[in-house]
């Protein structure tokens, strides 16, 4: 793995590892409800299968990365119903269908950032390396965990008038605090820290985003599989928080 990264291919890698994170959490919880389209399996597999050449910089992983999130774009554009039910744009289910509107923003934002970087990966020696590998995993991390959250969360909302509203600040702090990552602000990374290890330990004390389901029950199958990816994804996050707040000491 490269010992530190420009701009360009941190945000290639995080918004990479989100948009991959909305679309796992939005197909799981269609097939859940039984509504789902299986054309966008073969994106998600593709999308995770590229994230470690993401990381390992390979030139030509940006490009199959920019051609994998234009094609479910316009897809989504054109068969918008990827619960089999209302188009994504009428919003009829709420702060779920936002989460489509993120998700836009997101690939688009890795479509720019995978160009950038494909050019940078040409010009050897001649870019200025900004971002060491433990910020840049600090900041995908975070996006992502931030992304499913925000996802998980408007899925359950929609279908529940009991939604924890706690889990909406944190999610709520979670966005707020992404640009002081980006920054490299040093509080940033020790507030990541407690605010990962309050939003893991109240998903033990508190199991269900709203009055339902427990997740660590499976009862919505592959969709409370999310759940497990959270955790994994938040422990590798608490490392490397823990060692960019380190570095950023010194």
């Amino acid at each position: 793995m490269p010992n530190s990264y420009t701009p360009n291919q941190t945000g290639a890698i995080s918004c990479l590892m989100a948009s991959f994170m909305w679309g796992l959490t939005a197909y799981f919880y269609a097939i859940w409800s039984s509504k789902s389209h299986p054309i966008y399996i073969l994106f998600l597999i593709i999308g995770w299968i590229l994230i470690p050449f993401y990381i390992k910089l390979f030139r030509l992983a940006f490009v199959i990365g920019i051609f994998i999130l234009a094609v479910p774009m316009c897809y989504l554009a054109f068969l918008t119903e990827l619960l089999g039910t209302a188009p994504w744009f009428t919003f009829s289910r709420g702060l779920y269908d936002f989460t489509y509107v993120v998700w836009f923003l997101i690939s688009i934002a890795c479509i720019y950032f995978s160009y950038q970087t494909f050019k940078e990966l040409g010009k050897i020696g001649r870019v200025k390396l900004v971002y060491t590998s433990n910020q840049t995993g600090a900041i995908a991390c975070w996006l992502a965990i931030i992304t499913w959250g925000l996802t998980a969360y408007g899925a359950t909302t929609f279908t529940s008038d009991l939604s924890r509203m706690l889990y909406m600040i944190l999610i709520l702090i979670g966005w707020i605090l992404l640009p002081f990552y980006i920054k490299l602000i040093r509080g940033a990374f020790i507030g990541g820290m407690y605010f990962l290890a309050i939003a893991m330990a109240y998903l033990v004390i508190t199991p269900s985003l709203q009055d339902g389901p427990i997740w660590y029950t499976f009862s919505r199958g592959v969709f409370d599989f999310t759940f497990i990816l959270f955790y994994m994804i938040s422990f590798v996050g608490l490392y490397f928080n823990y060692r960019s707040w380190k570095e950023l000491l010194e």
